[in-house]
């Protein structure tokens, strides 16, 4: 019989002096089983939730027909400032590119046109952009994170473009 049990699932934990006995391994390997059934049953569900409103908003969205929506993303270079911007491209004249860094949370949105780009979790790290074509550069004179540039991260990228 063992001596301790586990805090969060009560599985069995033995010191050398105690009596190990195969009943004591299978409750435990029912109790592994059971949270592991209950973990995926819950992701499955999740996922159903999140597949059922991404099909719902892509059917609205299809049916408004005043926006195509583009997805790209890219890995930081360490470097800032004007001398090296970044830059993107896209198949037609984005009117809003949203930036997410999924490693430090960091969100930026660009507005087709204006100059200044905030980030959505810090007013201290403001972007300039410009905007040509197809295309947007922008930089900052902080840090390359500020820039959403951090070597080797990757960002992605969200771009909506109006329909003709």
């Amino acid at each position: 019989m063992p001596s301790n049990q586990t805090p969060n699932y009560a599985l069995n934990q033995w010191e050398r002096d105690d009596r190990i006995l195969m009943e004591d391994f299978n409750a435990d390997n029912v109790k592994i089983d059971t949270a592991l059934a209950a973990e995926a049953k819950a992701r499955a569900a999740a996922d159903s939730t999140i597949n059922t409103t991404l099909s719902a908003h892509s059917a609205a969205l299809s049916r408004l027909g005043n926006c195509q929506i583009y997805t790209t993303s890219y890995v930081g270079k360490g470097k800032y400032g004007q001398e090296h911007s970044n830059t993107l491209s896209f198949p037609r004249k984005p009117l809003l590119v949203i930036i997410g860094g999924v490693e430090y949370g960091v969100l930026i949105a660009m507005i087709q046109g204006c100059q200044s780009i905030f980030h959505l979790d810090s007013n201290d790290y403001v972007c300039i952009a410009t905007w040509q074509g197809n295309s947007v550069s922008w930089y900052n004179t902080r840090n390359p994170l500020a820039q959403m540039n951090d070597e080797g991260k990757t960002y992605n990228v969200v771009a909506f473009f109006a329909m003709d």
